[in-house]
C-alpha cells in the first residue's frame, strides 16, 4: 500500500512551559497537503502541493529528528 498519504508542513509553533513530561512543543498553523482533496482546507492543493514542497525542500536537523532524512 502507498504510505504516501499526506504531508504536513508550514508548521509554526512553541516551546510551551515546562511540564512533568518536559518541555513541550505547541505546533500552529499547519498546511497539509493530502490525496483526498476534500480533506484539510483550502491549503490542500494535494499531490501539486506536496511536489513543490520538495522542489526546494532541504532536509535538516528536524528530518532527521524524525527519521525521514532523504526521504521523498
Amino acid at each position: 500500500s502507498d504510505l504516501k498519504y499526506l504531508l504536513v508542513c508550514d508548521l509554526e509553533g512553541i516551546v510551551s512551559a515546562q511540564s512533568d513530561l518536559g518541555k513541550t512543543l505547541l505546533f500552529t498553523d499547519p498546511a497539509i497537503h493530502c490525496t483526498d482533496h476534500i480533506r484539510f482546507g483550502n491549503t490542500n492543493i494535494g499531490k501539486e502541493g506536496v511536489q513543490a514542497f520538495f522542489e526546494t525542500h532541504e532536509c535538516n536537523r528536524f528530518c532527521e529528528a524524525l527519521g525521514i532524512k532523504g526521504e521523498k
